[in-house]
């Protein structure tokens, strides 16, 4: 399981090492404003967005192997364009334009091995390890995005910012060579299901992990833009103390959604992820700022898995590809959406008020889920009076 789901740790270093630097070079080389910085950050998601229902049904129909290994090409591909949008800063639109496309290529890239490997995994080894998978797969993604914002802080500091381009051509090209070597699964064509069908049963999942991801695309699109507006050096930092605290609430707490049910692991953890992105617009200090993202990345960590299970319940296995993607979409949804609408408001406001902004739409989640909650713990108490 961890052959294939260690996969997806590949595009997400590139993801980490792009946002810790992409803002940084949008307006300090390129001179634009936030807006455009929430414009290049939020165009991957919204492409890994448009891609999902692709890469489901390619991972249902081609196999799931294959889906990876033209992701894998689709970061080669991303590396290319970064370069030459380096190359050319003496030309800021060209520059800004084709770092976008490169921005496209890793989100289509970032749907395709993310669907495809969890898809992978679930029909190699069965849909009762389902909320295992994808809890593991968030290890290996926000693990890589950690390690990727350091690396990519680290390279533009003691190198030149091109040099971050042959590390994304270099980790793709890897990535295949491995991809390569793993034995793939049959693919079934039994029982397919029209995409907006599976569409529809995710929904009101859907819904709200994409209010409760706006935090994350927004920590992701301007904590390094706040710090530096406060002159705090401690961003690196505190993007790492999120993956971490992300990736220990997944390992610690993985069988807290078969334990306690994943509704109220959801509510729980939307709560906690509220309470960070409460501090952190607070804007009172570095410290609280920091000890508010290792709580948002605490909280934000089993909102997924625990929403996903949710979301894929009775959903046969050879439609979880599709299944997964459409769930999906609405992650990338509330993170591409959210840095260029948090831009919006930044210009206008501040860095602090795009903080506010996602503080109140996963407040909103909060409330949604606990409404879910409290209505299937009624009928389940009707149902046994």
């Amino acid at each position: 399981m961890l052959k294939i789901l260690c996969l997806i740790f590949i595009p997400y270093v590139i993801i980490g090492a792009s946002l810790s630097t992409f803002p940084g070079y949008v307006e300090n080389v390129l001179a634009f404003s936030s807006l455009f910085s929430g414009i290049v950050i939020g165009s991957q998601y919204l492409c890994t967005l448009i891609s999902r229902p692709l890469a489901g049904k390619n991972a249902d129909q081609w196999g799931a192997k294959k889906t990876v290994a033209l992701g894998m090409v689709s970061l080669c591909l991303c590396g290319a364009l970064t370069y030459f949008s380096f190359e050319i800063t003496a030309h800021p639109r060209a520059s800004l334009v084709t770092l976008i496309a490169g921005r496209l290529a890793l989100g289509l890239a970032e749907s395709w091995i993310g669907t495809g490997c969890i898809t992978w995994a679930i029909r190699k080894f069965g849909n009762d390890e389902t909320s295992k998978i994808i809890s593991w797969g968030g290890v290996f993604s926000y693990g890589g995005l950690t390690i990727g914002a350091s690396c990519g802080l680290w390279f533009t500091k003691h190198f030149h910012f091109v040099d971050i381009s042959y590390l994304f051509i270099v980790f793709g090209f890897i990535g295949w060579f491995v991809c390569s070597r793993l034995s793939g699964v049959q693919v079934s064509s039994v029982n397919k299901i029209k995409y907006r069908h599976v569409f529809g049963k995710v929904l009101p999942y859907g819904i709200i992990l994409a209010l409760g991801s706006a935090g994350f695309g927004v920590i992701g699109a301007f904590l390094t833009l706040l710090f530096q507006s406060h002159g705090w050096r401690g961003a690196a930092s505190a993007l790492a103390i999120f993956g971490a605290f992300f990736i220990l609430a997944r390992i610690a707490f993985v069988g807290a959604i078969k334990r306690f049910g994943s509704l109220l692991t959801a509510a729980i953890s939307l709560g906690v992820e509220s309470l960070g992105l409460g501090l952190i617009s607070i804007d009172h200090s570095e410290i609280v700022s920091v000890v508010g993202c290792a709580i948002v990345g605490g909280g934000f960590a089993l909102v997924f898995p625990a929403l996903g299970v949710e979301a894929v319940e009775g959903v046969a296995t050879q439609n979880r590809g599709t299944a997964i993607s459409a769930f999906a979409l609405f992650l990338d949804f509330g993170i591409g959406v959210s840095g260029p609408a948090a831009g919006l408001i930044a210009d206008f406001w501040g860095y602090r008020s795009a903080f506010t902004f996602s503080l109140v739409l996963a407040t909103f989640a909060t409330v949604l889920v606990m409404t879910v909650f409290a209505k299937r713990h009624s009928e389940r108490c009707s149902n046994v009076y």
